[in-house]
């Protein structure tokens, strides 16, 4: 292997910071053109607490079949109050 100057050294140096400088910015403008702004975020979330607060929660039941999706309205409602709960896998075995 051949010995190197310092010039040669510090060329390759300067070589090496600046490509390193290059790609940290192109990942900046990557980050930079999708960003997901905490203040967008923010006021959604502020949104949707207040949309839900104005909520009647009696016209809100959650599906006994599903036990995920709440169903909205006064039929759904007046659907939730006839439905019985189901009972579990250890309580039907219990019996």
């Amino acid at each position: 292997m051949t010995k190197m100057t310092d010039a040669e050294m510090r060329k390759i140096t300067r070589l090496a910071v600046a490509d390193l400088e290059r790609r940290t910015k192109d990942d900046a403008a990557k980050h930079k053109a999708r960003p997901e702004n905490r203040s967008v975020r923010l006021r959604q979330a502020e949104a949707e607490v207040k949309s839900s607060a104005k909520r009647d929660p009696r016209e809100v039941y959650y599906d006994m079949d599903t036990d995920t999706k709440p169903a909205r309205g006064k039929a759904a409602a007046k659907k939730a109050s006839k439905q019985k709960p189901r009972m579990n896998r250890a309580a039907l075995l219990s019996k």
